[in-house]
């Protein structure tokens, strides 16, 4: 049903692991388990009319493929192992970027003629 939908990634945001787990599960429920057909590569890609590897054969997507599962916010260096889920694909970390540690620098430049 999601990937007739057009839904490729669908994101988790500011949910505990355990929330994670239950919506991972209930994303699947949705989805039924639905799969691609056997070999035939991926949701997007058969969206794209993108071409599976070897025969040359297009991606054939289920109407029940799940999409990716990236989760979000609240993640930090040392709790990003609880969130690394069965089903989910994608982890943000935002102390990569928003929490790291500033530096003070200054630069003096003088008259060297």
């Amino acid at each position: 049903m999601l990937a007739t939908l057009g839904v490729d990634r669908i994101l988790l945001d500011n949910f505990t692991p355990g929330q994670v787990a239950v919506a991972v599960k209930r994303l699947r429920a949705l989805a039924k388990g639905g799969k691609l057909e056997p070999g035939r590569g991926t949701a997007s890609s058969a969206r794209r009319g993108g071409s599976a590897k070897g025969g040359g054969a297009t991606a054939v997507a289920s109407p029940d493929a799940l999409p990716e599962i990236e989760v979000s916010g609240g993640i930090r260096l040392e709790n990003v192992r609880e969130f690394a889920l069965p089903g989910v694909k994608y982890i943000s970390v935002g102390a990569l970027t928003h929490s790291a540690p500033a530096l003070d620098l200054s630069l003096l430049v003088a008259d060297v003629s």
